[in-house]
C-alpha cells in the first residue's frame, strides 16, 4: 500500500528546497548589492533589510523551522519585502514587479484568486504612493503608463489560476487516495480476522489462554507489591490505586465468563492529554514498589481537544507488560513513554506510543530481530516470553504494530495502533 503524502507536506518540502536555491543563486547579487549600497551610495538601512531577507531564505530552508504555515507566510513576506525595497531603491514599480508576481504565485498555493487579486492591488497601490516612477516611455503620461503595465500584469493571473487548479486537483487526488487506503485497511482487518479464525488451531488457542493466565498472574503480583508498599508506608493513594486495579482485573474475568474474551474492550472518549494523564497515574506505582531507582514518565506534545475512542484497559495492560518485559530483558532503570498522533484515515486515527528504554547496561549490541520477527508473525507460538506474546495479542486486536531498535546505548520501542 502506497502512503499518501499530503499536499501541505509536498508544498512545504518544495518551499524548503526553493528557499535554499534562492539563497545560493542570490548570493552573488546580494554581495554586489552590499558593495554598491555601502561603498558607492551608502544606504545602510537598505543593506540591512536585504541582509535580513537573504539570511531568512537560509533559515526557511533549514529544519530549524518545523511549522509549514510559518515557513509559507514568512517566504511570502520576504518576497513582498523585496518588492517594496527594490521599488523604493530604484523608484520604479516596473523594476520591482517581478517580486510581486512571485509573491502572488506563492499565495495562490493556499489562498483563493480573490485574495491574490486584493494583495496584488494593495501592494501595487501602496508602492505607487511612495515612489516616483522613473522608467516611463517618452511622450507617455505616467498614470497611463502604470495603467498599461498593470493590465499586462493581469495576464499573470492565468498562471495563478493554473497554480490554484493544480493544488485543488492534488488535494482531491490525496483525499481519494486516503479514502482508498482506508478501505484497504478495513478490508485487510476483516480479511485478517477471518483468516485468523480459520487458521487458529487448538495449540494456538491453548497458548493464548496460557498467556492470558500469565498476564493475570503478573498483574496480581504487581498488585500485591503495591498493597504491601501502601500498608507499610500508610499510602492511601496507593491503596485506592490498588482497589482500582483489582476492579479492572475483576472486570476482565467477568468479561471472560460472559463472552470468552479475556480483556474488557470498553473504550473511553479521551484526548491525547487525557490519555497521557491516565497512563502517567497508572505507571507511578511501578516506581514506588521497585527495589532499585526505577522511574517511569509520560510525555506528549499534542494540545488539541480532539477526543477518540481509546481502549484504555488495553493501553494499561500494554504498559504493564512493556515495563515487565524491559525490566526482565534489559534491566531497565528508566522508561519514557511518548504519545503522539500519527496519520489520519477518514474516521480512524493512528496513535503512536514510543517507549525509550534506558538501562545500567549497554543496549547498543542488543539483537531485536527475533522480537521484531515475532511481532510480524501471524503465529502466537514460539514466543520470546509471555510478556511479548501478550503484547502481540493486544496489538493485533487494535490493528497495531511494534518494532524495537537500538538507540545508542539505549533502546527504543515504536508502537502504533488505530482508534475511532
Amino acid at each position: 500500500m502506497t502512503a499518501a503524502i499530503s499536499p501541505e507536506l509536498t508544498i512545504d518540502s518544495a518551499l524548503k528546497k526553493a528557499s535554499l536555491l534562492v539563497f545560493l543563486i542570490a548570493s552573488p547579487a546580494y554581495f554586489i548589492g552590499v558593495y554598491r549600497n555601502l561603498f558607492i551610495d551608502f544606504l545602510p538601512v537598505h543593506v540591512a533589510v536585504l541582509s535580513i531577507v537573504w539570511i531568512g531564505f537560509y533559515f526557511l530552508s533549514s529544519r530549524i523551522i518545523n511549522s509549514s504555515t510559518f515557513r509559507f507566510y514568512s517566504l511570502l513576506i520576504a518576497f513582498l519585502i523585496l518588492f517594496f525595497v527594490t521599488g523604493v531603491r530604484n523608484q520604479s514599480i516596473i523594476i520591482a514587479d517581478f517580486w510581486l508576481v512571485i509573491s502572488c504565485g506563492l499565495l495562490a498555493l493556499r489562498q483563493s484568486l480573490w485574495i491574490v487579486f486584493l494583495v496584488a492591488i494593495a501592494s501595487t497601490a501602496g508602492l505607487h504612493l511612495i515612489v516616483d516612477e522613473q522608467f516611463i516611455f517618452p511622450g507617455l503620461d505616467a498614470n497611463l503608463h502604470i495603467a498599461l503595465h498593470s493590465c499586462v500584469l493581469l495576464i499573470s493571473f492565468v498562471l495563478y489560476s493554473a497554480v490554484s487548479n493544480v493544488v485543488s486537483n492534488f488535494q482531491l487526488l490525496y483525499e481519494t487516495q486516503v479514502g482508498a487506503n482506508t478501505n484497504l485497511i478495513e478490508k485487510n482487518k476483516r480479511s485478517y480476522l477471518l483468516a485468523q479464525e480459520a487458521e487458529e488451531d487448538k495449540e494456538e488457542e491453548k497458548h493464548r489462554l496460557r498467556t492470558a493466565a500469565y498476564s493475570l498472574y503478573s498483574q496480581i503480583s504487581t498488585l500485591q507489591n503495591i498493597i504491601k508498599f501502601a500498608e507499610e508506608n500508610n499510602d492511601q493513594k496507593s491503596l485506592q490505586d490498588s482497589r482500582k486495579r483489582m476492579e479492572d482485573i475483576q472486570g476482565d474475568l467477568l468479561e471472560f465468563s460472559k463472552s470468552g474474551k479475556y480483556i474488557n474492550s470498553q473504550t473511553s472518549k479521551l484526548t491525547i492529554s487525557d490519555l497521557a494523564y491516565v497512563l502517567d497515574n497508572h505507571l507511578k506505582p511501578y516506581a514506588k514498589v521497585c527495589s532499585d531507582n526505577f522511574n517511569c514518565s509520560v510525555t506528549f506534545d499534542d494540545k488539541s481537544l480532539d477526543d477518540y475512542e481509546i481502549p484504555i484497559n488495553y493501553i494499561k495492560l500494554l504498559a504493564h507488560h512493556l515495563i515487565q518485559h524491559c525490566r526482565e530483558n534489559h534491566q531497565a532503570s528508566v522508561l519514557k513513554f511518548d504519545i503522539k498522533k500519527g496519520i489520519k484515515a477518514r474516521n480512524m486515527q493512528q496513535i503512536k506510543l514510543n517507549i525509550f528504554v534506558y538501562s545500567n547496561v549497554d543496549l547498543s549490541e542488543t539483537d531485536f530481530s527475533k522480537l521484531n520477527r515475532e511481532m510480524e508473525s501471524k503465529s502466537y507460538l514460539n514466543s520470546i516470553n509471555n510478556h511479548a506474546s501478550f503484547i502481540k495479542i493486544l496489538l493485533r486486536s487494535m490493528s497495531g504494530s511494534l518494532k524495537a531498535s537500538s538507540m545508542g546505548n539505549a533502546a527504543r520501542y515504536d508502537m502504533s495502533f488505530w482508534v475511532d
